[in-house]
């Protein structure tokens, strides 16, 4: 059994009850410097990063790394348990809507005091350590740029004859070429569309269009039921005219590569994040296209925003903070590590790092970076830190609101109220 084999199923099958377990242990690994590092995604991110932890190891004796991944839906109830009593791990990522409910709860060591000294951060504009500001003080680091990205069976359409979206497509267009490649495939239990009601980064993007955010300044929602209820009905009518995946196979979806319709090889087009591509293509058997998410027609507002893909945090009641800050330098700023992780993770921060790994990527990883570029002039500013409990909206949108208008239990009229109150409760 390999290192990486290894260490995946130490992940995998530690259970939250023995996280709680071993406190004594682990007060005494941290004796020996030893460090825990958690993270969620793909294999492919996961090879990446235990290659990085292995070279870490190698260049550090005697620091041993306790590496630990999962999916998003059970990465976030483990790290949520383990804040919960005090035991969270000395590094762990976090993403843009996420870090400021962590740090707002105390959960997070603020890295001023690090920045320029322990942790390099010589590569980063004012603008990119920004991104990672919550009240005035820096929480965490991105590990790559990103943006929305629209996936997509580039295969399909060569075999269909029809063109694939760009960045021409409307939510019209998007709607009706949904429709029509499900016809024209024809193949039973396959749709043009994923269930994209589900995800709040797509409901994002589309609000934004608008003038709108999913949160204000205030920390309150920045939309109204009616337009949320907009929302479900754009997507129920997909859904009825046969264009998107139904309720039994939308439901399935964790938000994860691994559980995505795209990936399971039941729908054509997906809406996710551009750094996606590379671990997607790496688990499917057919060519991927990216392109721009649908526009909001003529006088629409930039639905798009730059982002920190994922983001490195430093518990705030870490055992080793001084290895910690040494291995996030480590991570954003050793060249052969940088090497290693390419653009899985988002296209590098830094121009430096940026160009280190630019003669190193193969055609689909350039695609990511020629992506970021493309969009320069689709973007627009980056929105307001999210309030806490905010993470919460992610499961509500999935669970309690667009698997119930799929399944035809609410209307979408009533899944937007449900959305506005079901949120307003957890604020």
């Amino acid at each position: 059994m390999n290192e990486f084999r290894r260490r995946s199923l130490l992940g995998a099958g530690l259970g939250l009850g023995a996280l709680a377990a071993t406190g004594t242990s682990h007060r005494a690994e941290a004796a020996e410097t030893r460090m825990a590092v958690q993270w969620f995604g793909a294999n492919d991110r996961a090879k990446r990063t235990f290659a990085v932890i292995d070279l870490f190891e190698k260049r550090n004796p005697g620091v041993k790394i306790n590496g630990e991944y999962g999916n998003s839906t059970d990465y976030w109830q483990k790290i949520n348990t383990q804040i919960a009593g005090r035991n969270g791990p000395d590094v762990f990522q976090t993403e843009p809507n996420s870090i400021a409910d962590y740090a707002r709860r105390g959960a997070l060591l603020a890295l001023d005091p690090l920045l320029g000294k322990a942790i390099d951060t010589s590569g980063f504009s004012p603008e990119m350590l920004d991104l990672c500001r919550i009240d005035g003080k820096v929480y965490g680091l991105g590990l790559g740029l990103n943006s929305f990205g629209m996936l997509y069976d580039s295969e399909v359409f060569t075999k269909v004859g029809m063109a694939p979206p760009d960045e021409k497509t409307s939510w019209d267009d998007y709607a009706k070429l949904s429709v029509e490649l499900t016809k024209a495939n024809k193949r039973d239990g396959w749709f043009g569309s994923c269930d994209g009601s589900r995800y709040s980064h797509a409901l994002n993007v589309w609000l934004r269009q608008r003038g709108k955010d999913l949160f204000n300044n205030d920390g309150k929602l920045d939309f109204t039921a009616d337009e949320a209820g907009e929302w479900f009905s754009y997507w129920d009518k997909i859904r009825k005219a046969g264009g998107c995946v139904p309720a039994d196979v939308a439901s399935q979806d964790q938000s994860s590569i691994q559980t995505m319709p795209l990936v399971l090889n039941k729908a054509g087009l997906a809406l996710m994040y551009s750094n996606q591509l590379v671990g997607t293509q790496d688990v499917v058997p057919f060519k991927l296209g990216l392109t721009v998410y649908p526009n909001g027609g003529p006088g629409a507002k930039p639905g798009l925003f730059y982002r920190p893909a994922l983001i490195w945090n430093m518990y705030v009641r870490g055992r080793n903070q001084e290895m910690a800050a040494k291995f996030v330098n480590f991570f954003l700023n050793d060249p052969e590590a940088v090497k290693i992780l390419g653009v899985e993770r988002g296209v590098p921060m830094g121009q430096k790092m940026r160009d280190l790994v630019m003669p190193d990527l193969n055609e689909l990883e350039r695609k990511t970076v020629d992506y970021i570029n493309f969009i320069a002039d689709k973007v627009g500013p980056y929105p307001p830190p999210q309030p806490v409990n905010s993470n919460q909206f992610t499961n509500i949108i999935l669970r309690a609101v667009a698997d119930e208008v799929a399944f035809g239990r609410i209307s979408p009229s009533e899944g937007g109220r449900k959305l506005i109150n079901d949120t307003n409760a957890v604020l």
